[in-house]
């Protein structure tokens, strides 16, 4: 997490102020559904699961105070955590309750007067007398069915829901009342519901089998809670801050807490820190502070590792004796902190947060000779990661970069760019070749540097920066290459980095300085020679006529970098200057025109597979034809791009979305729309993006989803106002490219609802 979003507060004060109940809605409907059937004469036992802090008491809470404005007399009880659990505990709680709201049921049960109003260290003293008393020789049958009767009378006079709490920690004795509850209640008005931890009942559970059977009853239903989803994050996470919060703060604590809401609110509560909150961190590593110490240290390499964990590696690094090593394995398996893949050898912590706080318990040596023994493993025997050779370079440079073996990452960090750029992760490649740029500069001043062509790691960079849409850091890129090729008196790299430059710098919206360069990048070129670097540069310059409106500018310099791209067999600046020619011609009137070579320009960004361009001409595509009001033609492109996006590697061709999403919002094809939004998620490719929260806003308000839609403004006004100078640029549309033209081109009329204007990339 990063920025500043307002005032955060501590973990308590958080979780005072979500009260609100957040999502949970057909989880909550189940629990309404068996409420229904015991209603119905047919009682119900519902079995609510998941991890420690997923949020199963907040939900029965919530249901609790339905039940109860339904007539409904509520009994609670709770589990204790120990070895030995205290003899009925939770039924302790449960009895309070009823004879609390019922004053007969100790009459009913026969209990004393004080039976259940015993010290808290001792909750159980006047249950275990009264069982006694109650029964005699058979005093705890007769107690359960004193129990049974008790709940099945009341159960007469109003619908009876007993909650049981945290039954991992639930006594022998009170595990058999409630079997014995759920085995008699029959017809009776009662609905029990048991919460327990799933990652708690392994097989060395002693009520693991008590639990298999309870749930094969026909009598009882498994409510598995899962992670909430981003939305319902996202609105956890503005009623603790008391306003929405960034999308990308929202992603963040969704992924490291995967859905949980306690690690959530502890995550929030820690502030813009990338290390777990140490209360958070305690909390996880109790269990695993009770493993064997050898077990304890194979998870710390799996941790080492990376999220998953391959068999062969993992042996390899623990260097223990292979019946050890599957011991230790099986033991980790089978208490729920590690999970073998279902396909393949491979292992992976149950939670992220399992394997952050794992990795952060570790001691800064040992965590960096357990990364040294990884390289040193991964470069011995390569078939130790039997993946993707990319993903091997990739976990080489990662490990040698957290050794700090600076020479070592170089290569493999390369290597790793060259692979994701060659499947269009262009962040992930970024990513790479900076880490190999800063092993690089922390080399400098030893005589043992590899002979490493800066020029070229800082060119690479600086593409892949572009390419992601980092466009400043893509300028600083190309500044520095700059001023590197001058000092070696390169004139062909610095006029690449001239290039460079004139794009990113117009994406960030500096047009003197896009100009600047690429005039620069005209003059580096041999005088009187056709190349296709002056081509491109000539392109690149009429891009900037059209962004500055220098319309007949733009439309002049690009028939001159067609006639030279033609020349000389440079098809990708021919089809660049064909899309910034067609928007120009458009401009002036001559849509179909405009169309038509902004369709060429298309075919040669698809056949070449050059992903900036297909995002240019697909948005410009739609764009037109758009305001040409042409919209199936419109809905039809944007669909075309994202099976093209699929097609070259699953990169996201979203620039035409809001082109697409209006069109067909306008034809009514409402489901195709919400299809469309679904699928292109909430990230874009490249320099070219989409809001996150105004491009669904006209669906959620045409549904009638005005929450919905109160929170996408609540979310766009927040992110206009920490708005940075943009980064990732899309103009509204070309000057003088409007319906009124289009439509006066021969195409079908018809009015913009709302008159907002398509999308355009110049």
């Amino acid at each position: 997490m990063s920025g500043n979003d307002g005032p955060r507060r501590s973990a308590g004060a958080m979780a005072r102020a979500t009260r609100s109940f957040v999502g949970r809605g057909p989880e909550l409907a189940g629990l309404g559904a068996a409420f229904d059937d015991v209603l119905g004469a047919q009682s119900v036992a519902v079995l609510v699961s998941g991890d420690a802090g997923i949020g199963k008491s907040r939900l029965v809470e919530e249901f609790l105070d339905i039940a109860r404005l339904r007539d409904a007399t509520v009994a609670v009880g709770r589990c204790v955590p120990g070895e030995a659990g205290l003899p009925y505990a939770p039924i302790v709680g449960i009895l309070r309750d009823l004879c609390a709201r019922t004053p007969e049921a100790g009459e009913l049960l026969g209990f004393a007067e004080g039976d259940l109003h015993v010290e808290a260290a001792e909750p159980s003293v006047g249950v275990l007398a009264a069982i006694t008393r109650v029964g005699g020789g058979y005093g705890r049958t007769a107690f359960f069915e004193s129990v049974l009767q008790l709940v099945v009378e009341l159960g007469q006079a109003a619908p009876i829901v007993l909650a049981v709490e945290d039954v991992h920690w639930c006594d022998s004795a009170s595990a058999q009342l409630l079997d014995y509850l759920v085995r008699n209640l029959g017809t009776s008005r009662v609905l029990l519901i048991c919460t327990y931890r799933a990652d708690e009942f392994g097989p060395d559970h002693p009520l693991s089998g008590w639990l298999a059977e309870l749930g094969r009853s026909p009598r009882t239903v498994q409510l598995p809670l899962a992670g909430l989803d981003h939305r319902e994050m996202a609105a956890l996470l503005a009623e603790a801050a008391g306003a929405t919060v960034a999308a990308d703060l929202v992603e963040s604590v969704w992924t490291r807490s995967q859905g949980n809401p306690f690690y959530a609110e502890e995550l929030w509560a820690a502030g813009p820190s990338t290390q777990l909150p140490p209360a958070l961190q305690t909390l996880i590593l109790l269990r695993v502070r009770q493993l064997p110490t050898r077990c304890q240290q194979m998870l710390g390499i799996a941790a080492t590792v990376g999220a998953t964990s391959d068999h062969e590696l993992l042996a390899a690094v623990a260097g223990s004796a292979a019946d050890a090593f599957d011991g230790d394995l099986t033991e980790a398996i089978d208490g729920g902190f590690l999970v073998a893949e279902p396909h393949g050898s491979a292992y992976r912590f149950r939670h992220v947060l399992l394997r952050e706080a794992v990795y952060a318990a570790l001691l800064p040596a040992r965590r960096q000779a357990l990364h040294q023994r990884i390289a040193d493993a991964l470069r011995s025997d390569p078939s130790l990661c039997a993946r993707t050779p990319g993903y091997r370079m990739a976990m080489l440079a990662r490990h040698a970069w957290e050794a700090g073996d600076w020479e070592a990452v170089m290569a493999p960090a390369v290597g790793a760019a060259e692979a994701a750029a060659s499947v269009f992760a262009f962040r992930e490649a970024e990513a790479h070749i900076g880490r190999a740029l800063t092993a690089l500069d922390r080399l400098s001043s030893d005589d043992s540097v590899p002979s490493v062509d800066r020029q070229m790691l800082i060119e690479r960079a600086g593409e892949y920066a572009y390419s992601a849409g980092s466009n400043q850091h893509a300028v600083d890129l190309a500044q520095a290459g700059i001023a590197l090729a001058r000092e070696a008196h390169d004139s062909a790299a610095e006029a690449r980095c001239q290039l460079l430059l004139a794009r990113s710098a117009r994406e960030i919206g500096d047009s003197d300085q896009a100009f600047a360069a690429a005039r620069a990048a005209i003059a580096l070129q041999p005088a009187d020679t056709a190349t296709p670097q002056l081509a491109q540069a000539m392109a690149e310059e009429a891009r900037c006529f059209l962004v500055t409106s220098q319309r007949r500018a733009a439309a002049s310099r690009a028939r001159e970098a067609i006639a030279i791209a033609d020349a000389v067999g440079a098809r990708a600046v021919v089809g660049s200057a064909r899309c910034t020619l067609g928007l120009c011609v458009a401009a002036e009137g001559q849509v179909e025109e405009g169309i038509e070579l902004l369709r060429s320009a298309l075919d040669i960004a698809e056949d070449l597979v050059l992903p900036d361009d297909l995002n240019r001409a697909y948005c410009n595509v739609s764009g037109l034809l758009y305001l040409a009001d042409r919209l199936e033609e419109s809905a039809g492109v944007v669909f075309d791009g994202m099976a093209m996006g699929e097609n070259i590697g699953g990169i996201r061709l979203s620039a035409a979305a809001t082109n697409g999403i209006e069109s067909l919002i306008r034809l009514g094809r409402w489901d195709d729309a919400e299809h469309m939004l679904r699928e292109l998620g909430l990230a874009s490719y490249g320099s070219c993006a989409m809001d996150p929260y105004l491009l669904p806003l006209p669906l959620a308000i045409r549904r009638g989803r005005y929450t919905d839609a109160e929170d996408l403004l609540h979310g766009a006004r927040r992110q206009w106002r920490h708005r940075r100078p943009p980064d990732q640029r899309t103009r509204a549309r070309p000057a003088g490219v409007d319906g009124r033209r289009a439509r006066s081109a021969g195409t079908r009329g018809g009015s913009r609802p709302g008159g907002r204007a398509p999308r355009h990339r110049e």
